[in-house]
């Protein structure tokens, strides 16, 4: 932050300092306010003075007709305290910092149009923070015919790929909690994007989430489980950006796999989510270019842009940054979770340590002995897990395009948006769906689509 000149420091504590009752005080103020000149300051009182308490003048509104951000210190007449003034030097869309207030959400203090400041994140204007959606408050499914099997799936990459389940999900909310980092510290996080769960808050467990709250999942309450995501912020406007999707072929704002998967992985050794399970996939502080890659060699969150009308992915196959995606076009955010469990610990400090990637076979087809002796899950976490992969969709605005946008977590000064890219897991399904699913699903090599396996595919309803 910078000093005003000695001049003008010499007016303000003149100004705060030099009058002895109120009224002469708010003539200082008005006084000070027409000195600024161009920028607007709105002053109001905090509270009456007493004899003993020093009067304070607190910022409750700021703008600045030159674009600038003003960060206001709050005025003591005792202490004399000049007002500071804070000017950015970021362009609409570029990376250059600037300053903020630190309060407990610096990002929402400052002014949308002029890009990210300093290291707190994007501008968020939180009156545009989309509406939270209710969700369903039952077990709800469709079919109840079973599902004839097919013969087992031989996917061309050896054994660990066979066996699939898909599930959507809406949008449910936004706001500033964590519950695998700040656990009980409400509004301590940067924004964030939430799924599944309605209620999922800074105090959600895996059991509280599977006793209580609505579900925008398929199937309603049968996966009650929490999922979110860094929010997403175009800013241009401080606008945060609930993904959506209605393409006929996903029509949901989260397309989540579970799945033996690409970590070498045998389907035989696939257990169930053990009940409060919590973990993160990809790392929330990271700010460079190349986010280090996962123990099987891929990234933990990768980014594209898909066609208006179909899947085709059409510019940057999974880079680590937020491409340019165009009107119409949906950007694609794909996050990989861990699938390797320690066997003990079902939360971690640092949400990610009690959980790694499983390291991939590499067979060709026909090939019957990997080319990495250490293949699958390593040692020090040895019970192998359905691997989660995560989709989330937005479709780009008519008339604009992904240059501004931004993750709510990327607190950093160099770079396109993106990098900082993560996800959170709690898991909260009903007792009976992944023994189920392990049996009927990942056993039998069977790719079972949007049905448990054994008939029962989770209704799917969507709330807007």
């Amino acid at each position: 932050i910078k000093k005003n000149s000695k001049s003008s420091s010499r007016f303000m504590r003149w100004a705060s300092g030099g009058f002895a009752n109120p009224q002469s005080r708010m003539i200082a103020v008005i006084v000070i306010i027409m000195f600024i000149g161009s920028s607007t300051v709105l002053f109001t009182r905090a509270a009456s003075p007493s004899q003993t308490e020093p009067e304070t003048w607190q910022r409750v509104a700021m703008a600045g007709s030159d674009g600038c951000v003003k960060s206001i210190d709050d005025l003591t007449a005792s202490e004399g305290r000049a007002i500071e003034f804070a000017c950015s030097t970021t362009t609409p869309g570029g990376s250059t910092g600037g300053n903020q207030d630190h309060d407990s959400h610096a990002s929402d203090n400052c002014t949308p149009g002029i890009g990210r400041l300093g290291t707190m994140g994007p501008c968020i204007n939180r009156s545009l923070i989309p509406a939270a959606r209710p969700g369903v408050s039952t077990v709800a499914f469709d079919q109840t015919t079973p599902k004839r099997l097919s013969p087992p799936a031989v996917w061309g990459g050896g054994e660990g790929e066979p066996g699939a389940f898909r599930t959507r999900c809406d949008f449910s909310h936004m706001n500033n909690d964590d519950a695998v980092l700040y656990q009980n510290q409400p509004n301590k996080a940067h924004l964030h994007t939430y799924f599944g769960n309605t209620g999922t808050n800074a105090s959600s467990t895996s059991a509280s989430l599977k006793n209580s709250g609505n579900s925008t999942c398929s199937g309603g309450t049968l996966n009650r489980s929490a999922y979110w995501i860094p929010s997403m912020i175009d800013t241009a406007t401080g606008r945060p950006l609930a993904p959506n999707d209605d393409r006929s072929q996903y029509n949901s704002d989260l397309e989540i796999y579970y799945k033996v998967g690409y970590q070498g992985i045998g389907y035989r050794d696939i257990k169930p989510f053990p009940n409060g399970l919590q973990m993160i996939a990809g790392n929330p502080a990271n700010a460079t270019t190349a986010p280090s890659p996962a123990r099987n060699g891929s990234r933990p969150v990768v980014y594209y842009c898909e066609g208006a009308a179909s899947n085709d992915r059409t510019r940057n196959r999974e880079g680590t940054n937020i491409p340019v995606c165009n009107s119409g076009e949906v950007l694609v955010m794909d996050i990989d979770f861990p699938q390797c469990w320690d066997g003990v610990n079902l939360r971690a400090t640092n949400g990610r340590s009690h959980v790694t990637y499983g390291k991939w076979h590499n067979l060709n087809s026909g090939e019957t002995t990997p080319i990495s002796e250490d293949a699958g899950c390593p040692p020090s976490h040895p019970v192998s897990l359905p691997h989660i992969e995560m989709f989330v969709r937005w479709r780009v605005p008519a008339g604009t395009n992904t240059s501004n946008w931004r993750l709510s977590s990327d607190n950093y000064t160099n770079g396109p948006g993106g990098y900082s890219g993560h996800a959170d897991y709690i898991f909260a399904w009903e007792d009976y769906a992944f023994p189920t699913l392990v049996t009927r699903c990942y056993a039998a090599q069977q790719d079972c689509g949007y049905q448990l396996g054994d008939g029962r595919e989770p209704r799917w309803i969507r709330f807007w």
